[in-house]
């Protein structure tokens, strides 16, 4: 069997905005040899720099889980998946199983192939 490299995964922080803005703002990042990328989420903007195989991104049951649905460009296409999310996030409550609907839309198993082009490893729920 050959020998495979190995899995590049990356970790980010998911928070929450309070307030009347509600949402992440956009900004733009900079990075070594002068790339900018701009982003609303840092860890996007990581992972188009660094082009990891998995993104993990950590958060509370307060979290602003449903800009991961506007990230990745399917927010409009799960209106009631986001809106369940941002109900939640307000009060604190986003649950396992809204967790584990958003890793269906915005991270399907394991029929993607990773930039590399490995399959990634099935997710895991600690």
């Amino acid at each position: 069997m050959p020998p495979t490299s190995p899995l590049h995964l990356q970790l980010s922080f998911l928070g929450h905005v309070r307030g009347e803005r509600g949402n992440y703002q956009a900004a733009t990042y900079r990075f070594p040899g002068g790339r900018k990328v701009p982003a609303s989420f840092f860890g996007a903007a990581l992972r188009k720099v660094t082009k990891s195989d998995r993104l993990v991104v950590l958060g509370t049951s307060g979290s602003m889980w449903q800009v991961l649905l506007e990230i990745a460009g399917v927010g409009e296409a799960h209106e009631g998946l986001w809106q369940g999310l941002a109900e939640a996030c307000e009060a604190d409550r986003v649950t396992q199983e809204q967790l584990d609907g958003l890793a269906a839309v915005v991270a399907p198993e394991p029929s993607r192939r990773t930039p590399s082009g490995r399959r990634p490893p099935p997710v895991r729920r600690v």
